[in-house]
């Protein structure tokens, strides 16, 4: 009984690990900071979007993609934090959003570290990027945390602000409702 009740439990642990994930604003924020010529200048993102399953077992179906509203962009200064939606910058009204997807998950050596590798379009500009990040298994799915730079010249913002925009995200995959 004992053994029939440890491999159940596997099982739907195992299959709770494989399942499908979402992410929106309930569940993740997206923050952003950069430097300006006398401060910091920080704020969020919302319009929050995405999907992810992680398998560590098994990461070759793993994936990782992820959507926010760059029109959605409220920084802590109120003279240059409007300037990020217009068009020298995010053109938000052509651009609406900006879009991470994974390519390739692969495990690190320290625990619960994985190596993202993927695109990340801006302005309909897309770039290769490759990162770390850190997905922490809870009852519903998994705890992500990571930061990715967004940098000026790539995207072609023309923005008052520094060199990159620095990306964290932090959140949890929601586990998507399956029929059955």
């Amino acid at each position: 009984m004992k053994r029939l009740f440890l491999a159940c439990f596997v099982f739907s642990v195992a299959s709770a690990v494989a399942q499908p994930m979402m992410f929106d604003d309930e569940t993740t924020t997206v923050t952003f900071s950069t430097p300006h010529v006398i401060m910091l200048l920080k704020g969020t993102f919302t319009g929050v979007q995405g999907a992810s399953q992680l398998n560590p077992s098994d990461l070759s179906n793993s994936f990782l993609n992820l959507n926010f509203g760059a029109n959605t962009a409220i920084g802590n200064d109120p003279f240059i934090g409007p300037d990020l939606t217009k068009e020298a910058c995010l053109d938000s009204r052509n651009y609406p959003t900006i879009q991470l997807q994974s390519e390739h998950i692969e495990k690190l050596a320290e625990e619960n570290k994985y190596l993202f590798t993927g695109s990340l379009t801006v302005k309909n500009i897309t770039e290769k990027v490759s990162f770390t990040f850190t997905a922490i298994p809870n009852v519903g799915g998994y705890d992500y945390d990571f930061s990715f730079p967004i940098l000026r010249k790539t995207y072609e913002l023309n923005c008052r602000c520094g060199q990159k925009f620095q990306i964290t995200v932090r959140g949890y995959g929601k586990k998507v409702a399956t029929t059955g």
